[in-house]
């Protein structure tokens, strides 16, 4: 609010009195003090949402052994339907006494009640993770967009750090959120938690597959495009084959007849700005590397999810078999018995989720009519548009890449056909005019 006040200020006022002002003068200054009551006032007005907006939640929060969870509840936008973007922006710094000498998980997550009536429980989605910088303090930029649904209006966010250092040793850490205002084309509404935890891998007493049962969904009927987001990272050292740590292992999701394929490995630390001349530190793992941001692995499944349908979702893990865990046979490693250094058991750490998405301002066929064409994957866009006016044909995937485009001048109605029948699938459709922009979806089969 301080922001949008100073923003609003002219000094030249603060030397003029009013006697001298003149009728138009005087209009205008009535008109400032308008603006700054409904600012002050309504902060939720159009006017003062129009503008970035910079959310403080933790400030240099102190984190050990003994602090390894910091909760708060902070006011957000009570709407953020006028922002395009949200980032979180996470900064560590180091306690008098030094930063963790090891790389430690940190995990931010919203908290908030189950939706099952009169359990009580309570939800936590995580919205990101990253590995601290062994020794370093760090500032981290992460987009939390996805998220928008839960970072409105009262909100209740946790960061947890497994870290096991103390004795004055640890981290303080700061947390805002930046919302970036500007028009967006699909609003993320709505989340769905799936798989979470952190299941042990390679003990056949504990199969991997128990953790990941396949989960029914139905898509809700508002939804346009849906989304699964499943961040992972393999822990554990000391274990044949490098696992889970240093195994570069196959993940697959299944949904309908199509299985997704990805390999849980990032091999690209050393390539990162600010990696020291190390070779532990450029060593590739599963998912992650030293003092980054762990990424999402991010699946359209918008074409298997059509609106009041039911799907499975079904998540695997190459099969692994750990011989140097402890058990009854002779140990045919050099030490099958784990410790808390140089022997940890393998396991994965895995939040996932479904996000539904609906398109912002999706016109009927009064602005924007979309039919078949005459054979599969074609289809005929005719805009009617109340006067002649250049326009910007665009189909997009879900994250925003772009696959076709034309553009032309100043035309009113006219039928354009679209092939896309080499690039079946689901895509936003987008006609870009002087008046506006028209939204719809396409599905390509």
């Amino acid at each position: 609010m301080i922001f949008a006040l100073k923003r609003g200020f002219d000094p030249s006022y603060s030397n003029t009195s009013t006697a001298r002002l003149t009728p138009a003068r005087l209009q205008s200054r009535v008109g400032l003090l308008l603006l700054l009551y409904i600012l002050f006032f309504f902060p939720d007005t159009t006017l003062y949402a129009a503008a970035d907006t910079t959310i403080v939640t933790f400030v240099q929060a102190p984190m050990d052994i003994m602090n390894r969870t910091i909760t708060g509840r902070f006011a957000f936008p009570k709407s953020n339907s006028e922002y395009r973007q949200i980032l979180m922006i996470y900064s560590l710094e180091c306690s008098s006494h030094g930063c963790d000498p090891w790389d430690r998980v940190s995990t931010v997550g919203v908290r908030y009640p189950s939706n099952h009536p009169g359990s009580g429980e309570e939800v936590v989605t995580e919205i990101g993770r990253l590995i601290t910088p062994p020794e370093r303090a760090g500032r981290w930029v992460l987009d939390v967009t996805d998220y928008r649904s839960l970072l409105r209006d009262s909100v209740t966010l946790s960061n947890f750090i497994n870290t096991s250092i103390g004795g004055g040793s640890g981290f303080l850490v700061t947390i805002l959120f930046k919302f970036v205002a500007g028009e967006h084309d699909l609003e993320a509404y709505r989340v769905e938690n799936l798989w979470s935890g952190l299941p042990v891998y390679g003990d056949p007493g504990r199969p991997v597959e128990q953790f990941l049962p396949p989960i029914g969904m139905k898509a809700d009927r508002e939804a346009d495009f849906v989304r699964v987001n499943i961040t992972a990272t393999g822990h554990g050292e000391g274990n044949s084959e490098g696992a889970a740590t240093y195994s570069r292992k196959l993940h697959e999701l299944s949904v309908a007849d199509t299985t997704f394929r990805h390999y849980l490995w990032r091999d690209d630390c050393a390539d990162l700005s600010g990696t020291p001349d190390d070779e532990w530190w450029k060593r590739p793992r599963a998912g992650y590397c030293l003092g980054d941001v762990v990424f999402p692995w991010r699946l359209d499944i918008s074409r298997y999810a059509a609106p009041g349908v039911l799907y499975t979702l079904d998540y695997s893990v190459e099969p692994y078999v750990n011989e140097c865990r402890p058990r009854p046979d002779p140990c045919p490693c050099d030490d099958c018995t784990y410790s808390i250094i140089g022997h940890s058991p393998p396991f994965y750490w895995i939040e996932s989720q479904a996000i539904s998405y609906r398109i912002v301002d999706e016109v009927g066929d009064d602005l924007l009519m979309v039919e078949p064409g005459d054979r599969p994957g074609v289809v005929r866009i005719t805009p009617r548009l109340s006067q002649p006016s250049p326009i910007d044909i665009q189909v997009q995937e879900l994250g925003g890449e772009l696959i076709y485009r034309r553009q032309t001048s100043s035309i009113s109605e006219q039928v354009f056909t679209l092939d896309l029948s080499t690039t079946p699938g689901v895509y936003l459709l987008r006609v870009v005019t002087p008046q506006g922009t028209l939204r719809r979806r396409l599905d390509i089969r």
